[in-house]
């Protein structure tokens, strides 16, 4: 139980300093719980402002989201860090924003977070030792992914709310994309 709990913590750590770091690697990939797909005209997926949309998703009484552009086609997402006080819920997934040129289409994923995934596995042996605690447990495990999509789903109706205003967007304010590299 002891190595359970120290382990939680790790991972909790070192997810949450991947997630402050804004890691491609981190963001790129994991275990899809979510995923959107929007059909995109070409001209649009060439210049897409991803730092536009903080200023396109819609203000909640959560968390805010926050976004970071990794490349010209690829943009991260998640729950700012600093949780708002009052009821709030668990951070089930961390999410990217892929545009992609050869299928034309805009893709929003939601890869669940490492913690949760280590926090469900240890739920499945607690179901035979304390039933109404691990159930209770799921119970807030499902309402906080059902918030988390609802969230998600926000951020590609963001997404597709920048693709039909697709004009000549003047500079954005906010980061830009790092360059391409080698």
């Amino acid at each position: 139980m002891t190595f359970l709990i120290c382990l939680l913590i790790t991972v909790v750590l070192v997810e949450a300093l991947l997630m402050f770091l804004w890691s491609r690697s981190y963001f790129s990939w994991g275990l899809p719980v979510f995923k959107q797909c929007i059909a995109a005209p070409a001209a649009a997926l060439s210049h897409l402002p991803f730092n536009w949309l903080e200023g396109e998703y819609p203000p909640a009484s959560w968390a805010s989201i926050v976004f970071e552009p990794l490349s010209g086609n690829m943009c991260a997402f998640r729950e700012s860090l600093l949780m708002p006080r009052g009821p709030g819920y668990l951070p089930i997934m961390r999410g990217l924003i892929v545009a992609d040129r050869q299928r034309r289409e805009i893709r929003v994923i939601g890869w669940c977070n490492w913690s949760i995934l280590l926090i469900a596995a240890s739920l499945v042996p607690a179901l035979v030792v304390m039933p109404a605690v691990a159930l209770f447990f799921v119970g807030v495990l499902g309402a906080s992914y059902l918030v988390q999509r609802r969230r998600f789903q926000n951020v590609a109706i963001a997404v597709g709310a920048l693709l039909e205003t697709n004009k000549e967007w003047p500079q954005p304010i906010g980061r830009t994309p790092p360059p391409p590299g080698p």
